[in-house]
């Protein structure tokens, strides 16, 4: 199960809310949707969504599927905004929801359904 919901080649997407020195620009997020060029090479398209301005910061939420080391880092560095805070929030189903640090939850049924869905061969 493990193999499946961290190996890219089943597509489970990892989603984070990235806080970034400046404002990023509708090109820098074109670019990190259709792969950027890391130094591990170039990473597989990411879902990219722009959530808000603040200042001279944004925060985007951005989904991958790989998952090489720092890599949401490197590719939002590789388009000129070094991550001031990285926050993940999902993986694939599981949602991290309102916890705070040091807490759990009980998975929903949808979920569980995604795990069971996942440990088959």
């Amino acid at each position: 199960m493990a193999n499946k919901l961290i190996h890219p080649r089943y597509h489970i997407f990892k989603t984070y809310i990235a806080e970034t020195e400046g404002r990023i620009s509708d090109e820098s997020i074109k670019n990190l949707k259709t792969g950027v060029m890391i130094d591990s090479g170039k990473t597989a398209p990411a879902k990219v969504k722009l959530l808000k301005y603040m200042n001279n910061k944004s925060l985007v939420q951005i989904s991958i599927y790989e998952g090489k080391n720092r890599q949401v880092r490197k590719m939002l560095e590789s388009v000129g905004h070094s991550v001031r805070s990285l926050k993940r929030v999902s993986f694939g189903e599981i949602n991290l929801d309102d916890l705070t640090v040091g807490s759990w939850k009980y998975l929903s049924r949808e979920e569980i359904v995604f795990l069971k869905g996942n440990a088959e061969s």
